[in-house]
């Protein structure tokens, strides 16, 4: 069952702990910006050696030729790592994670507050206490996104109510939009690694 009957704390809950799990998402999305595009840049160092190598120590049949496919390589990847690092650049993860860190904190002095109330002060405060919960939400432009409300659905399945048919549609859903959030920076780990070996074939 939910936590509580009262629709407004119901609410309050749910937005907190979605923008709590948002904020760990941010973050995560910053560390794997981080490390993605040091690979890259690592990568390219490594594929300019190894055109020279192939090429100074004849470790090919034809090393011109292989030198040259490693040289082209290593220039698309390099304009590719430009583009990924303005990108990521431009994005301010850490910035949106401590925002939503920080709005999920202030609905949750919300809710403990109104969480404390009796009965007849919940009636009496509730027009307030709602006026105040719609200005911080209304405070943080960005939102957060369906899996992170996912994301809590799976972490308090129990207390939602939510069946084992029902939490495993949950989990497919969380894994499918973690596909979409996190693939990019897969692909961009793993791409470079498949083109190299095509090139060696």
């Amino acid at each position: 069952m939910a936590r509580t009957k009262d629709h407004l704390l119901n609410k309050m809950w749910r937005t907190k702990s979605a923008r709590f799990n948002a904020g760990q998402r941010l973050r995560v999305i910053h560390a794997l910006s981080i490390w993605t595009t040091s690979f890259l840049a690592f990568y390219v160092f490594c594929m300019s050696l190894a055109a020279i190598f192939i090429l100074y120590y004849n470790l090919t049949s034809d090393p011109a030729q292989y030198s040259q496919y490693f040289s082209l390589a290593t220039l698309v990847l390099s304009v590719f790592l430009i583009i990924v690092t303005l990108l990521e650049s431009s994005k301010r993860y850490l910035n949106e994670a401590d925002s939503m860190l920080q709005s999920g904190n202030e609905i949750g002095e919300i809710y403990n507050l109104f969480q404390s109330f009796s009965e007849d002060e919940k009636e009496k405060k509730r027009t307030e206490v709602a006026r105040q919960y719609s200005k911080v939400l209304k405070a943080l432009p960005v939102n957060h996104k369906d899996i992170d409300f996912a994301a809590f659905q799976i972490q308090n399945a129990s207390e939602l109510g939510i069946g084992w048919g029902g939490l495993f549609l949950v989990v497919l859903k969380f894994a499918f939009l973690s596909v979409i959030e996190y693939g990019l920076f897969l692909f961009m780990l793993i791409s470079p690694l498949i083109f190299t070996l095509a090139l060696t074939l």
